[in-house]
C-alpha cells in the first residue's frame, strides 16, 4: 500500500474507527466518498489513482497528480473524488483494501464489477472493526445480479467486518439502459395514467346515471 493511505489507516489503528465507503454511479462518472468516522487529524494529500507512483511519499501535492478533496467536521474526515466511469477501477479508495478490482464487459453485454474476496484492511489493522460499502446507481442502470447484504432502492450495501473479511468480495453485474427503453417506460407510464383516468371517468358516469334513474323513479 502507498504511504499516503498507510497514514490514514495508521490513524484508524490508533483511534479504533469505522469507515463508510460510498460511490454514486451515473452513466458517465463514479463519485466516490470515503468517510473516516472519528478521524480529525491532519494527513498528507492522498492521490486519487493507484498508478500515481511516488505521489504518496510527499507531504505536499505534486503538480499533475490528481488528489482527493479532504474535508473535516467535528467527528469525521471525508475524502471525495469524481472519477470518469471508465477509470473507476483505478480508484485508490477501492484498491486500498482489495488487491484485485475490475470492471469487465461480458459476451452478453453486461458489465461485471468484481473484487477479490480478501479485505486486507480489516486483517492488518485490529482496531478497524467495520467497513460499510454503499454502491448507489441512477436510473441509467439495470442491475442484473449482486451479492449485497442489503438493497434499498438503487443502493446496494455490503458490511465487511471481522466475521467475514477473509471471504467476502464485491460482485455486481449491470447494464446501461438504452434511451428508447427509458422512453418506452415513460410512454407505458403515461398510457397507464390515461387508462386510469378513463376508468375513473367511466365509473363517475355510471354512478351519475344510476343516481339520475333512481331520482326519476
Amino acid at each position: 500500500m502507498k504511504k499516503g493511505f498507510l497514514l490514514i489507516v495508521a490513524i484508524l489503528f490508533l483511534s479504533g474507527c469505522t469507515v463508510e465507503y460510498t460511490v454514486n454511479f451515473t452513466k458517465d462518472s463514479a463519485n466516490e466518498s470515503v468517510i473516516l468516522n472519528g478521524v480529525t487529524n491532519e494527513m498528507f494529500p492522498v492521490e486519487a489513482y493507484t498508478n500515481e507512483q511516488g505521489a504518496s511519499e510527499e507531504p505536499v501535492e505534486i503538480e499533475g497528480v490528481e488528489y482527493y478533496d479532504i474535508t473535516k467536521n467535528a467527528n469525521a474526515t471525508n475524502l471525495t473524488y469524481k472519477f470518469p466511469m471508465d477509470r473507476y477501477s483505478e480508484s485508490k479508495g477501492v484498491n486500498l483494501c482489495y488487491k484485485n478490482v475490475s470492471i469487465n464487459i461480458m459476451e452478453d453485454g453486461y458489465y461485471n464489477l468484481i473484487t477479490n474476496k480478501y479485505n486486507s484492511c480489516i486483517d492488518y489493522y485490529p482496531e478497524l472493526e467495520q467497513i460499510t460499502i454503499n454502491l448507489k446507481f441512477t436510473n441509467d442502470f439495470n442491475i442484473i445480479r449482486n451479492n449485497a447484504d442489503k438493497v434499498d432502492g438503487n443502493t446496494y450495501t455490503w458490511i465487511i467486518d471481522r466475521n467475514n473479511y477473509n471471504n467476502k468480495g464485491i460482485e455486481l453485474s449491470y447494464a446501461f439502459k438504452e434511451e428508447n427503453e427509458e422512453e418506452q417506460i415513460n410512454e407505458n407510464h403515461n398510457i397507464l395514467i390515461i387508462l386510469g383516468s378513463f376508468l375513473i371517468l367511466g365509473i363517475i358516469i355510471v354512478i351519475a346515471i344510476k343516481l339520475k334513474n333512481k331520482n326519476m323513479t
